[in-house]
């Protein structure tokens, strides 16, 4: 049963991967630098060093994910790919989807909260977020 763990496991950070590079600097970097490999370097340069953004980052990617794949929502704009500092997090709403079959065309906006414990003040903190835009 660990062997079978341990597989499930290296799926899954594989899977991360692949969706970090997509997210943080797109196929097209890849591809001009030779593939994954020889990308690496450039990878790593774009993601953030300091917990807190790692972690609002992650957020952000999850979501998107979560919306192309579980609602009827698309995202468009991969927007980790242009942060202008890996450090710092992206300033407006975390994800933007749009439903471009509905008219007139339906738009989602989502806020992304990263917190040790989830309070009612967070969630309050994101919904004063969403409403300001």
């Amino acid at each position: 049963m660990r062997k079978e763990s341990s597989r499930v496991e290296n799926f899954r950070l594989s899977a991360l991967k692949e969706l970090l590079a997509a997210h943080f600097v797109g196929e097209a970097t890849i591809v001009q630098a030779g593939g994954y490999p020889k990308a690496a370097k450039i990878i790593a340069n774009s993601l953030p060093s300091n917990k807190k953004t790692r972690s609002g980052d992650l957020g952000e990617l999850l979501a998107t994910e979560y919306i192309n794949s579980e609602t009827r929502y698309v995202v468009p704009i991969k927007k980790l790919r242009w942060k202008s500092d890996r450090e710092m997090p992206m300033h407006g709403n975390d994800v933007i989807g749009i439903d471009p079959k509905a008219k007139p065309i339906a738009v989602l906006k989502t806020e992304c909260k990263s917190r040790a414990s989830f309070s009612d003040s967070v969630a309050n903190e994101a919904a004063a977020s969403l409403g300001a835009c």
